[in-house]
């Protein structure tokens, strides 16, 4: 749309404008002021920000001051990713005391805190309960996206877990939920990325059996693409369909009844299909009725076996 000047003030912060218009805005150069000096950042739409200025030339304010905009923009990041998935953001930016002596930090050392970026909830139709995850944002390099460091923030988000499951602070927000394990997300800061490489690093994470298994959820800047352009497609369909009728469809699976519900759990979300179904007026010459519409998403390259895997799922779940 070309260049602008804009009063953040009027509108929010840039971070709401880019996510309420990221189908016509895809990025924003922003000159933030602190005292005599400025910072020039350039914010993408889908939460990657580059720094105009060398590390060296930031005094202590501006690095305080730049570092509290990174979070929150990598944060703001993990949000959006919910935006139409019905998920509850029950907190955020919070730090736990740690509990375990068996916590390390980097050096070794007892650990003091843990920090959460994101805890969020959502009502799981299969189990019939509201359960949470802790979700921890990582924007980095593509370069650090290896095996030490993909088992070093695991085994961090699992420790991070076992001290938020009785942590008084984060009380309050998990009574009506069940904390049942975590997400972690990647995004590459630099614009870099290889699938192959992205596997084999995953493939080859390493962390220590615990007395209690927990849920770890991985999701790195393929999948993070695909849950965008998933959002992307439901909020087209939503303004399209009629009574606030939009469903994921939950088929009868291990003694669980049918149900279609707008919540997008976990389990979907890794996988390759989701079945979703909606109601849209379909006008015919001069009469109009309502249609229940199926939908199928697809996460996957289409293939002659992977529609013949389709297939075989419909016809089970019919």
């Amino acid at each position: 749309v070309g260049n602008f000047t804009v009063d953040l003030s009027s509108y929010g912060d840039a971070f709401s404008i880019l996510q309420k218009y990221n189908d016509k805005i895809s990025s924003m150069t922003i000159i933030l002021f602190c005292d005599n000096s400025s910072i020039k950042l350039r914010i993408t739409a889908k939460g990657r920000v580059t720094v105009y200025k060398s590390r060296s030339s930031l005094d202590d304010e501006e690095i305080l001051f730049l570092h509290q905009i990174l979070l929150n923009g990598g944060e703001h990041y993990g949000n959006s990713i919910f935006e139409h998935l019905d998920w509850k953001i029950l907190a955020q930016d919070v730090q736990i005391d740690c509990i375990r002596t068996a916590h390390k930090n980097a050096k070794s050392s007892d650990k003091k805190t843990h920090g959460v970026d994101i805890l969020a909830g959502y009502y799981n139709p299969f189990t019939k309960r509201q359960e949470a995850f802790v979700i921890e944002c990582k924007h980095r390099e593509w370069s650090n996206f290896i095996p030490s460091n993909l088992s070093t923030w695991v085994e961090e988000l699992c420790n991070t877990i076992e001290c938020a499951s009785t942590s008084p602070i984060l009380t309050t927000y998990l009574e009506e939920y069940t904390l049942i394990g975590g997400i972690l997300l990647y995004n590459s800061s630099d614009n870099k990325y290889e699938t192959e490489r992205a596997l084999n690093s995953i493939s080859q994470i390493k962390v220590p059996r615990r007395r209690h298994p927990l849920m770890i959820y991985l999701a790195d800047n393929s999948r993070l693409e695909k849950w965008h352009s998933f959002n992307a497609e439901i909020a087209k369909i939503k303004q399209n369909s009629i009574e606030n009728s939009f469903g994921i469809i939950y088929p009868s699976i291990g003694g669980s009844t049918w149900d279609r519900s707008p919540v997008v759990t976990p389990t979907y979300l890794f996988s390759d299909y989701i079945l979703a179904s909606y109601i849209k007026n379909v006008t015919d010459q001069n009469s109009t009725t309502k249609v229940d519409i199926k939908a199928l998403f697809c996460f996957e390259h289409v293939t002659d076996d992977s529609l013949k895997y389709l297939q075989d799922m419909i016809n089970e779940l019919q």
